[in-house]
């Protein structure tokens, strides 16, 4: 769908990295447990903070190792530009490439529907909230 490939239940592979955009209410559920476990009860955010109320105006993308959801991020769009925002990978996998592999994966997709800046939030450990930044694409 979009472009994004999807995992495949012939894939025989556990530990190969998939991506797909999120495109029913199962998928959005999937994004709220992986958010709430690296976010609520990993690093302790407010919930009000997390679910700000954005999730139903923004496109998910979901990162898969093998069969099992490790990850996701979302994707807003705004009059001149797009923002990258709430990329959540739980513990286990930060080690691989499925974050790199879903920044890619929404890049491309911006850039087809398309804008050409894209925003993110850069964390930044010397300051408690993480700086913006938007780039040319």
């Amino acid at each position: 769908m979009h472009g994004t490939r999807l995992p495949s239940s012939t894939n025989t592979n556990p530990r190969s990295i998939s991506i797909r955009i999120a495109r029913d209410p199962n998928d959005l559920m999937l994004v709220t447990a992986i958010r709430a476990a690296v976010y609520l009860a990993e690093q302790d955010c407010p919930i009000e903070e997390e679910f700000d109320g954005n999730d139903l105006v923004a496109a998910h993308f979901i990162g898969f190792v093998g069969k099992e959801p490790v990850a996701c991020l979302r994707v807003r769009f705004f009059g001149e530009f797009a923002k990258i925002e709430r990329l959540a990978v739980r513990h286990r996998y930060r080690r691989s490439r499925v974050s790199f592999k879903l920044v890619q994966a929404s890049v491309e997709y911006i850039k087809r529907k398309g804008f050409r800046k894209c925003a993110a939030a850069l964390p930044n450990p010397a300051i408690p909230r993480p700086v913006a930044a938007i780039a040319q694409m």
